[in-house]
């Protein structure tokens, strides 16, 4: 780096404030304090020459060229915009703004942007807008505004470098590696950022992350101070204005070797215990989810305090500032993970990071293998139950099918050919007697009978009022054919049980079987029959007591005859009740009692026949389709 003693250029005039070139025709704009000139091809012109239009005591700091080919120029006292040969516009005598301007820039929309001493201001449209109420970091001065790429910058007094990007503000401070936060001018090129500052020059690169990669330049490398006023990028060279003159340089000289740190992760504590062994890409389980990392950084040839940047890829998306050397992360989701770190020395870049891959398992229910056993498993009951349930239907649909047979069979034997046969002879003995009224009686009592039978078979249960009916017939007309062998009698113990459903076809077997099976067998006396209904709890109970000759005495009568009429209307009945257990788990009851007199002699039987209240009708009515 090569400094020079800057002679003024022309003495005896008024402090030159700004020096600019028109890159369109090459003119050099010179301002002072009072005056505007231009240099073309040697011809030196001073700019305005009338009273009204002069720039005295309006101090200029800087002229760009405007994007309708004129001038706008920042002074003390506002902005004034120049045409070429006479100002056009002044903010202060339009008692618009009147405020210290340091520079201004016009952005791609037209919008002038004004570095002030209260911070930054645009003008759009004809109007002033303050922009510091709209964020902090554009309510300090600034120095320098322009733009890089698809940045805008801000050289601030005091917040180091503003950039403004996709609607985003941040600042590059002395925290991330600059020298100073008070940037007096912004030079550039097509990679780089050259701030002047008052502790010398730093350089700014973007990695392709867009992260800032900053090296210094200050006395130690040649800088005659480390105060730099304005600082300019031409070509391969950069040149710096400072009160001890102008300082050359070529960028090459600034662009050695990196010395880049070094960073390792010395440690990490899983739920506060050591990891012995940093094996790579290790599995955790999901509770282990409270991790430590320790790490340190180093150089090789530079010393001083050491800045890192680190982060955890899953959790964070930024990199994380700190100068502490650990790194705490609790409740980590099951998922794999990368954690990376890197440092960075005083004026050396960030190194490659560190890195350490780990991954959190998921709690075993959440796991694959669980999820597919799980379903498996639930697959396998629903296919069990599925499997229970068909065959319990088809069970129930087998158990249905058998009491309809039965109850087909009930009525076969209620209406069985000895009784018709018999009832017929009766009729026709009333006939041949001549007893008409007889005979009428008998044959109406018959047909009733036949159709109740019909009537009543067609349902799965009826009212114990239509059971009772066709019960109280056939005793009527077994009474008037025996001629009297027996009394009847049926007591029912309130009207309201009259209501109740009971299975069809399902008290007379046991009436008939005391009738012929008792009471006919018995060679003294009459007989008697009582048929007794009434509630006990949730059931109905129905006795049928006689005082025939009793169970063992007709089983032995039975074993010693061949008698041509068999029971086998009870034993269906019987057989009926057992489906009806089956299908509502013994429900239903028959109970036999032998009756005897004071000397132990057989003297009837008592049969109790329970039947539950409010069974479901419809499991009687028809069979269940299986899918």
């Amino acid at each position: 780096i090569q400094s020079y003693d800057i002679e003024s250029l022309y003495k005896g005039n008024s402090p030159i404030r700004f020096i600019g070139i028109d890159s369109t025709d090459r003119t050099l704009w010179i301002g002072s304090v009072s005056h505007l000139q231009s240099i073309n091809n040697g011809v030196i012109k001073r700019y305005p020459h009338t009273k009204n239009q002069t720039l005295s005591s309006s101090y200029p700091r800087q002229m760009i060229k405007s994007a309708d080919g004129e001038y706008w120029i920042a002074s003390s006292w506002g902005i004034r915009k120049f045409n070429g040969k006479e100002f056009t516009y002044n903010s202060k005598e339009e008692n618009e703004f009147s405020g210290m301007v340091y520079t201004v820039y016009q952005d791609s929309s037209n919008v002038l942007w004004m570095a002030t001493t209260n911070g930054i201001w645009q003008y759009r449209n004809g109007s002033f807008l303050y922009l510091g109420d709209e964020n902090i970091l554009f309510s300090q001065p600034a120095n320098h505004i322009t733009a890089f790429n698809d940045r805008m910058l801000i050289a601030s007094k005091g917040l180091g470098l503003i950039i403004i990007r996709d609607n985003k503000i941040h600042a590059i401070t002395q925290k991330e590696g600059l020298l100073s936060n008070y940037i007096n001018k912004i030079a550039m090129d097509s990679t780089t950022l050259w701030l002047a500052t008052k502790n010398g020059i730093s350089s700014v690169t973007f990695d392709k992350y867009n992260n800032p990669i900053i090296k210094n330049i200050d006395v130690s490398a040649g800088l005659p101070t480390n105060v730099i006023n304005d600082i300019c990028s031409y070509g391969n060279k950069i040149y710096a204005a400072t009160p001890k003159g102008l300082c050359v340089f070529e960028k090459e000289q600034t662009n050695p070797k990196p010395i880049k740190s070094k960073t390792l992760i010395t440690g990490i504590k899983i739920n506060g215990k050591e990891m012995h062994t940093m094996q790579p890409n290790p599995t955790l389980e999901y509770s282990e989810n409270y991790l430590t990392f320790d790490f340190v950084g180093f150089s090789y040839r530079k010393m001083g305090n050491i800045n890192y940047q680190y982060r955890l890829l899953g959790v964070d998306s930024t990199w994380v500032n700190t100068v502490s050397t650990t790194s705490t992360y609790t409740g980590l989701n099951p998922k794999t993970y990368t954690f990376q770190v890197r440092a960075q020395c005083p004026d050396v870049c960030w190194c490659t990071p560190a890195e350490f891959s780990f991954t959190i398992l998921p709690p075993f229910w959440q796991r694959t293998w669980f999820v597919i056993l799980l379903a498996l498993f639930f697959s396998g009951i629903m296919f069990l139950i599925y499997k229970i349930k068909v065959v319990s239907i088809r069970k129930r649909n087998q158990l249905i099918n058998n009491l309809n047979t039965y109850k087909q069979q009930s009525l076969r034997q209620q209406m069985n050919p000895h009784f018709i046969f018999n009832t017929l002879n009766s009729i026709q003995l009333y006939i041949l007697e001549k007893d008409t009224i007889s005979s009428h009686k008998y044959l109406t009592k018959f047909a009733k009978l036949m159709r109740l039978i019909l009537d009543n078979s067609q349902q799965p249960t009826i009212p114990l009022k239509d059971e009772l009916e066709a019960l109280k017939l056939y005793l009527e007309l077994e009474s008037m054919r025996l001629s009297g062998k027996f009394e009847y009698s049926i007591d029912v113990e309130c009207d309201e049980l009259l209501k109740q459903r009971v299975p069809t076809l399902l008290i007379q077997p046991f009436v008939e079987n005391s009738i012929w099976h008792g009471i006919m067998l018995k060679p003294t006396q009459e007989g008697w029959v009582k048929i007794t209904l009434k509630k006990v709890s949730d059931k109905v109970v129905c006795t049928v007591e006689d005082n025939g000759i009793g169970r063992q005495e007709a089983q032995l009568i039975r074993s010693k005859q061949d008698m041509e009429r068999k029971s086998l209307g009870f034993k269906i009945t019987v057989q009926r009740i057992e489906l009806l257990n089956t299908l509502y788990k013994n429900k239903f009851l028959i109970k036999y009692l032998d009756l005897t007199t004071k000397d132990g002699e057989p003297n009837g039987t008592k049969v109790e026949i329970t039947i539950p209240i409010n069974f479901q009708d419809e499991q009687f009515t028809s069979t269940q389709t299986i899918f």
